[in-house]
């Protein structure tokens, strides 16, 4: 760094006090994942399929069979995406922070910078959490690289696990279900097919403010919950 750039906008600087931020506690996904760190730009990670299924029986004193696992897993792997931006520091922000003529303006002068870098956080915090739900909801990704080469990422979501409605099968049609929509029949369906593929029971399932609104004004799902308030069946069961 060279002489006589003040303190605050010393590289060390900065980066401490980007390290300090708090995260927004509204990052469902970032939240949801662990950070892992990895060595090189290639990112290289393992797709599951399907379940282990059971131990056979065999006779006793019988060798035991070997497990086999083909065509349970799969290798997926991509190229590191980057994202970097910068913010303008004015002439004035500067000079207050070099030669303050007033303490004021000096402490002034630092909160302006603290905004910047905050923005500047949120932002790559929410790209993160957009990248995320992107593999979640998409399964795949795309972004520039080098030379400004569109580069796509596929996590390899299998087709069967993606369902699309269409027609008067659709939740919402014009602030309505369809004449044929049949939403809690759609939903254990899905169930259905997870249990099939993982062997595992869902606890949960993830619905943006849009979709949330949409279920709680069909009439299926009223009805549901009305037996469930009184003790006729339980819409969690």
């Amino acid at each position: 760094m060279s002489k006589g750039v003040p303190r605050i906008l010393q590289l060390e600087t900065l980066n401490k006090v980007i390290s300090k931020m708090p995260r927004p506690s509204n990052l469902f996904f970032t939240n949801m994942f662990r950070n892992v760190p990895y060595d090189s730009d290639t990112i290289r990670w393992v797709l599951e399929y399907g379940t282990a299924g059971m131990t056979p029986f065999v006779a006793p004193g019988a060798p035991s069979p070997a497990v086999g696992d083909e065509g349970m897993w799969s290798e997926g792997s991509a190229v590191a995406a980057y994202w970097k931006e910068k913010t303008f520091l004015d002439e004035v922000l500067l000079n207050n922070l070099r030669e303050p003529l007033t303490a004021s303006s000096y402490y002034t002068a630092e909160r302006q910078i603290a905004r910047k870098q905050m923005r500047l956080r949120n932002r790559c915090d929410r790209r993160k959490e957009w990248m995320m739900a992107k593999s979640l909801f998409d399964g795949q990704m795309t972004y520039r690289r080098q030379g400004g080469l569109t580069f796509t990422v596929n996590y390899g979501i299998p087709a069967n696990n993606v369902q699309t409605l269409v027609g008067d099968d659709r939740w919402d049609i014009a602030g309505g279900p369809g004449a044929t929509a049949t939403p809690i029949r759609d939903i254990f369906d899905l169930k259905k097919d997870f249990v099939d593929q993982t062997g595992a029971q869902p606890t949960g399932a993830i619905v943006n403010s849009e979709l949330l609104t949409i279920l709680m004004f069909n009439q299926q799902f009223q009805t549901l919950l009305a037996k469930s308030n009184f003790g006729d069946g339980d819409l969690f069961s």
